[in-house]
């Protein structure tokens, strides 16, 4: 079992944590012979120099219920979607969305990806398979769920730009 199935870690928390502990953020990359998977460099830097306060449970549980919220949110709006419906973004995210959303996507056409080595491949317990963006045609009819949250930052902008039909969630947050 891979880190991943477990928990997800974006570069931003990895940046926190690392100043929490002392130590220094150096570099990171994505690999993307493996999903795109997070590679941080840092180093240590003076002994037990802790730079923030502890976490309280209080704050982490009101973040994990507004996190619950969104997720519900969310399915909502792709239970309220026209079809056909599309995940773009192949991205290692996307199992663990499907668990906080209570599906195996079936109810998507496709997930739709750039990187040409996942074409045709599929995730293990998801139904639909990976295909290529240009294999979907025109985007402008048609409504997307972004299933590579972990870059959002880059595909939003993107897909704003190309003038999809909807887009879930939308430019808000929903």
């Amino acid at each position: 079992m891979i880190h991943q199935h477990l928990n997800y870690f974006g570069i931003h928390s990895l940046q926190k944590l690392i100043r929490r502990l002392g130590c220094r953020y150096l570099s990171h990359t994505y690999n993307p012979g493996y999903w795109g998977a997070l590679i941080v460099v840092f180093e240590k830097s003076a002994p037990n120099e802790i730079t923030e306060p502890p976490l309280e449970f209080s704050k982490i549980r009101s973040q994990f219920t507004e996190f619950l919220a969104n997720m519900s949110e969310l399915r909502e709006a792709l239970d309220a979607s026209p079809s056909p419906v599309y995940g773009y973004g192949a991205a290692q995210i996307a199992p663990m969305l499907a668990y906080y959303l209570h599906t195996d996507f079936r109810e998507l056409e496709a997930f739709l990806d750039e990187d040409e080595r996942k074409i045709g491949l599929k995730f293990a317990n998801l139904v639909p398979e990976i295909r290529s963006v240009t294999s979907a045609g025109e985007l402008s009819d048609k409504v997307l769920l972004l299933t590579a949250l972990d870059y959002a930052h880059v595909l939003i902008p993107k897909l704003n730009r190309l003038t999809v039909r909807s887009l879930i969630p939308n430019q808000s947050g929903t």
